[in-house]
């Protein structure tokens, strides 16, 4: 199991996403922290990896079994959240759940999914709109001002977090141990006993 913490969901953040993946992607189960995530655009990259599923597998002579596609995510997914996870790091939770692809664990977001464009004014000013909603196919519910609920509700108090501590990380640790002791993830791929 590994972690990793996306700062924001724009190009550092998903430079931050590709370089934990290719080190996670062999792993059990990965928890994806976007607390304290002020948002960005790029949610579809994100799902599109972990939204892969298996076809082949290779093996090497002497080495591992590897699933292909290789840039794909095979196990066990948790999404924290809270109510700092704005924009993009809303529509991204919204996302794995729409698409089944792992647990959501903290408390609601705020419902800040706002795409803006700004516009340059003849005065050298500038203002800045609203260009585009997003809903959820599952309920019709539009994402702007509703907020992502989470699956499991683990709030963290301030005193906690002051002394160091991360109720919601071990929750979600808590949660993918019995996952896994429940559920192990299938290693044991039909290759011919000649060939392993």
């Amino acid at each position: 199991m590994k972690y990793m913490h996306l700062p924001n969901m724009m190009r550092s953040g998903w430079r931050e996403f590709e370089e934990k993946f290719e080190k996670f992607r062999y792993k059990d189960a990965i928890i994806i922290d976007v607390r304290y995530n002020g948002g960005g655009d790029i949610d579809e990259r994100i799902i599109d990896y972990l939204e892969r599923r298996p076809y082949h597998v290779t093996k090497k002579r002497g080495e591992s079994t590897i699933e292909r596609p290789e840039e794909g995510f095979y196990g066990e997914v948790v999404v924290l959240i809270n109510e700092y996870s704005f924009s993009d790091a809303e529509v991204f939770p919204s996302a794995v759940r729409e698409r089944g692809l792992g647990t959501l664990i903290g408390i609601p977001t705020l419902g800040y999914v706002i795409a803006v464009r700004s516009h340059v004014l003849i005065d050298g000013g500038m203002i800045r709109k609203a260009h585009t909603g997003i809903w959820e196919l599952s309920t019709g519910e539009m994402l702007e001002s509703q907020g992502i609920e989470p699956d499991m509700l683990v709030e963290s108090p301030p005193e906690m977090e002051n002394a160091g501590g991360d109720v919601q990380l071990e929750k979600a640790i808590e949660y993918l141990l019995e996952r896994l002791a429940q559920k192990p993830r299938e290693y044991d791929y039909k290759i011919p006993m000649e060939e392993r």
